[in-house]
């Protein structure tokens, strides 16, 4: 078991037993081995992903664990450090006569934070009825083997014991322990193979373009023409590449009515599909680079001022559900933001009066007057909004109508805070 592995560690430690060959390692490491290196080994191993960074709560920190025994005065470096050159030799230290080791990037900067990822080194050799155990610096590697690295290691000789028995110190008896349990079979990820120059150039035009467009002068121009408006996109967007294309559409209509924004585009919309906010999509004819999609909210004019009422007016076609957005309003915002989530459909049936078993709408109403009468505002608006017309009418009923006059009436002769 190591960090570090190479093919000159793996041929020395390999022969020392006749027996199943285990090998634990860092998913990096066997992967630069070939499938040779390998070969001579039974059963191969990596940690686990949430083996290797165990959560640490402040108990721990507080008590100052680090995950080992060894600290700053201790010499201890919070990390492994085998690096190779090439050579298999370290590189010199010319300021200390000897040689250095390099830091392990996956070293905390923090001395109080635990170590993540396989730190350990150790090599188990079982003989007869005996097991050796060695526990140091070494990794397998040549420069632990064969270099001029000073490694250290320790031993200790115990029996074995048996498979599935309740004592001894062997290979299965630590693996059946739980150690294997924070293991999984290595699997050979290979490396993803880099993209052509040209992918990579085209990818960096595409976003210098992003940059372009959201700094680019851009409008929403409205402009009512009978019972439709036009909606177009003004304003010049200087992109730094010619063969960037953009087009663009209002996200109240589907992405097929996107168009190129050279011309300037427009579209012919009912009022309740106007809006400020206009969807991108960036592409450059070159193979392997996705296309960017991207939304902007651009400064608008010429839009109705009764828009939103228009909007709800399209969306509150009935009056179940009239009731439910009614409802969410009453119930503030995670009423309203539920109601969104449910599409705006009522599917209770209506009940304006006074119901058995499940809340009404008199006692929201009362409620929210009683409570927070600010919260009728909009309600208010809604509905007076909706009874100026004969459809409105069909929507808020008489009977509706008729209990929200009797709490307005109630909200008229209290004063306010």
């Amino acid at each position: 078991m190591a960090p570090f592995v190479n093919r000159t560690g793996l041929d020395a430690v390999g022969g020392l037993s006749g027996g199943d060959r285990i090998l634990v390692s860092r998913q990096d490491e066997l992967d630069k081995l070939s499938e040779d290196a390998l070969a001579e080994w039974d059963r191969v191993f990596v940690l686990q992903d949430a083996a290797q960074d165990e959560p640490e709560d402040a108990e721990d920190r507080e008590n100052g664990a680090s995950g080992g025994d060894a600290g700053p005065e201790d010499g201890a470096s919070g990390g492994d450090t085998d690096p190779e050159d090439g050579t298999g030799e370290h590189p010199a230290d010319p300021g200390a006569g000897g040689r250095r080791e390099r830091a392990d990037p996956d070293a905390a900067d923090d001395p109080g934070a635990r170590p993540s990822g396989l730190h350990a080194k150790m090599i188990a050799v079982e003989h007869g009825w005996d097991v050796t155990w060695y526990v140091g610096s070494a990794n397998l590697t040549a420069a632990a083997f064969g270099g001029g690295n000073v490694e250290m290691m320790a031993s200790v000789t115990g029996k074995k014991g048996r498979k599935g028995g309740a004592t001894g110190q062997g290979i299965d008896r630590f693996l059946d322990g739980g150690f294997e349990q924070l293991c999984e079979p290595y699997r050979r990820i290979e490396p993803a193979a880099e993209d052509p120059e040209d992918v990579i150039a085209a990818r960096e035009r595409l976003e210098a373009a992003c940059d372009a467009l959201v700094d680019a002068d851009l409008r929403v121009a409205c402009a009512s023409s009978d019972e439709l408006w036009t909606l177009t996109v003004d304003g010049r967007a200087d992109l730094p590449a010619d063969d960037v294309e953009i087009v663009a559409w209002p996200v109240s209509v589907a992405e097929n009515q996107a168009r190129p924004l050279e011309g300037p585009p427009s579209w012919r919309l009912p009022a309740v599909r106007l809006t400020a906010f206009i969807a991108f999509r960036l592409s450059v004819p070159v193979k392997g680079v996705d296309d960017i999609r991207m939304t902007l909210r651009l400064p608008a004019t010429g839009l109705p001022e009764d828009r939103v009422h228009q909007i709800l007016r399209s969306l509150l076609d009935s009056p179940e559900k009239f009731l439910a957005f009614l409802r969410a309003l009453l119930g503030g915002l995670d009423a309203v933001f539920a109601w969104a989530q449910d599409g705006g459909e009522g599917r209770e049936p209506v009940d304006w009066g006074i119901g058995t078993g499940r809340e009404t709408l008199l006692e929201d109403l009362v409620r929210a007057a009683s409570r927070d009468p600010d919260r009728l505002d909009p309600v208010r608006r809604l509905i007076d909004d909706l009874r100026k017309t004969e459809e409105g009418r069909r929507i808020v009923p008489d009977d509706l109508f008729a209990v929200w006059t009797a709490v307005e009436e109630s909200l008229a002769r209290e004063p306010r805070p």
